[in-house]
């Protein structure tokens, strides 16, 4: 079982660092959850963690900016501090980026919500929406921990449908590489010997037609 390691606060105190041992980083961050920690980093073992990627903004940056948002504010963190916690640990650059606007945002009077909502290529509607009902309901920290729970769930579920395709798609470029050399260079050879015989059965002249082809 793979190690990750973290830096989490238990109340108000400084941060902690630790390891702790999951099958995944979703595990992980329940299983501090669970423990009374609030989590601000969670990187498995061997990973680098200097620098920060300039990709585009996953499905799992989102969901691990949900989970650490919801515990810093049932922990008590103010919005502004949270964010500026959650947006100076983001290992991509341009989420840490688009989380700093909005925390800008807020600092201008804008409501949580309102400030999601201007970026509705990174925060969905439905997500926007639920942030903006738990604003509205007084309960914002527990919107956001069940909206992490749920996105957890569906990480969890796409993951294993790739890896349930991942073989039989393998299966399947190899099988066609293999008929594509059978095609491209061996049938040629093999159609040497079928010279003088007349007239071949109908498979067996399509098939020298598609080698040929190809």
């Amino acid at each position: 079982m793979p190690i990750y390691e973290y830096t989490a606060k238990r109340g108000p105190g400084r941060p902690e660092t630790g390891e702790i041992r999951a099958a995944s980083e979703a595990d992980a961050l329940a299983a501090l959850d669970a423990d009374g920690y609030i989590p601000i980093r969670v990187q498995k073992r061997g990973v680098a963690a200097h620098g920060r990627r300039h990709g585009s903004i996953s499905f799992h940056d989102i969901t691990l900016f949900t989970r650490q948002m919801a515990g810093l504010l049932k922990a008590g963190v103010p919005m502004l501090q949270a964010l500026a916690t959650v947006s100076g640990q983001s290992s991509n650059a341009r989420f840490g980026n688009v989380l700093e606007n909005i925390t800008q945002a807020i600092g201008n009077g804008s409501t949580f919500s309102a400030a999601l909502s201007e970026y509705p290529r990174v925060f969905s509607p439905l997500y926007v929406s639920m942030v903006r009902a738990g604003e509205s309901a007084g309960a914002l920290d527990r919107i956001l921990l069940r909206l992490a729970e749920e996105r957890e769930k569906q990480d969890d579920r796409r993951r294993r449908v790739q890896a349930a395709v991942a073989y039989p798609a393998l299966l399947l470029v190899v099988g066609a590489a293999t008929v594509f050399v059978l095609l491209a260079f061996f049938m040629p050879r093999v159609a040497a010997l079928f010279e003088g015989w007349g007239r071949l059965p109908l498979p067996t002249r399509i098939l020298l037609a598609v080698s040929g082809w190809v």
